[in-house]
């Protein structure tokens, strides 16, 4: 390479990193392509995980998620034997098919998936799209070919429901009762074998999600509940089901040393977003101080929780410390420097996006 070139080499590295253009998302680089957008637009919480344990809702030890994790009960990742996932929302949500197919089967029901519609995918996955409102459920038809994004129905709370919420399963195969062929679209991160390889055909979950950033959920997103793995208490709180992954704490404003601390699990050294959940109760404090121990100190990030409803709200781009990966943690204190009593903080899940550095501009 010449003077020159090294000289212009750095100067666009230069003025990427000054112009805060050197931010990529690197989810699109899925081992296996795939591609699929979210079943719904805008965010709803996230109430039941996939249970990489024997999924087919048989009672187990249980409930293995994707990263990893395993809980014994309920919460913060309801619940044993899933095979899918849960979000919950108003009933008459549009829903939307996650990627191109053909409406195999639809049908009415008021036992089990309620009613329901699969799509049969190119490669012979299949997604289904359950518990859809009684009245007008559907707006395709069988035989139907459908696109990305289309809309398909509406969500609502029929069949075997305690509530208006959309069952989204996704199959490498025919859905049968059994659930044989059902996989985790998130796939699977832990450091163990996947359970999954021993349930049906034997097959390792791998992350379906296209993964951009206006995604609410993506490939390259870890998520750290509350009262889960990597997640201290200490204090005096109150807990309430509403929240992300069915779950929440939350207390009143005080003066004292009352906080949550959520560490993060195999996070290394990198650029990466931060979120966290606010639910549309409990969460009223307009000063919510959050503390992000980043490779340089700690970063504090205030948060007007009371003007935010079932989001992922946005604390901002980080760095990570990879010298000291134990000390990577996010921290909410119930000591908002409001008066005592006057308030309420929720303390909900957190949301870590993996971002990479990249230059757009090869120089030969």
């Amino acid at each position: 390479m010449c003077r020159i070139h090294r000289f212009a080499f750095r100067l666009v590295f230069i003025l990427i990193f000054l112009t805060g253009k050197w931010l990529v998302d690197v989810s699109n680089a899925n081992a296996n392509g795939a591609t699929l957008r979210p079943p719904y637009n805008g965010q709803h919480p996230l109430t039941s995980f996939f249970d990489h344990y024997y999924p087919n809702y048989g009672s187990d030890d249980g409930v293995n998620i994707y990263t990893g994790e395993s809980v014994s009960d309920c919460s913060p990742h309801c619940y044993q034997g899933h095979p899918g996932y849960d979000w919950s929302m108003n009933e008459g949500t549009p829903i939307y098919a996650v990627t191109d197919g053909i409406v195999e089967n639809r049908a009415v029901s008021a036992t089990g998936y309620g009613n329901r519609i699969i799509i049969i995918h190119p490669n012979g996955d299949r997604s289904l799209y359950a518990h859809l409102r009684g009245n007008n459920p559907f707006n395709v038809s069988v035989g139907e070919h459908v696109a990305q994004g289309d809309l398909i129905g509406w969500s609502g709370t029929t069949g075997n429901s305690t509530g208006p919420h959309l069952h989204f399963g996704f199959y490498q195969g025919p859905v049968t009762g059994d659930e044989i062929n059902v996989t985790d679209p998130f796939g699977w991160r832990g450091s163990y074998l996947d359970p999954l390889n021993q349930f049906g055909t034997g097959h390792t979950a791998t992350c379906q999600w296209r993964s951009i950033d206006i995604d609410p959920i993506s490939c390259v997103d870890t998520i750290v509940e509350d009262a889960a793995a990597g997640f201290t208490l200490s204090g005096t709180w109150s807990t309430s089901s509403i929240g992300n992954g069915f779950h929440m704490y939350f207390r009143t404003t005080t003066t004292g040393n009352d906080h949550g601390v959520w560490c993060l699990p195999t996070i290394h050294n990198g650029i990466y977003k931060f979120y966290a959940w606010i639910p549309y109760e409990n969460a009223t404090s307009q000063n919510a101080s959050y503390g992000i121990w980043t490779v340089n100190g700690w970063e504090t990030v205030t948060i007007n929780q009371q003007i935010y409803s079932d989001e992922w709200v946005q604390l901002g781009v980080f760095q990570l410390d990879d010298v000291n990966p134990s000390n990577n943690c996010v921290i909410l204190r119930a000591n908002t420097g409001e008066p005592s009593g006057s308030k309420i903080v929720g303390l909900d899940a957190v949301k870590i996006r993996t971002y990479a550095l990249f230059l757009p501009i090869v120089i030969k």
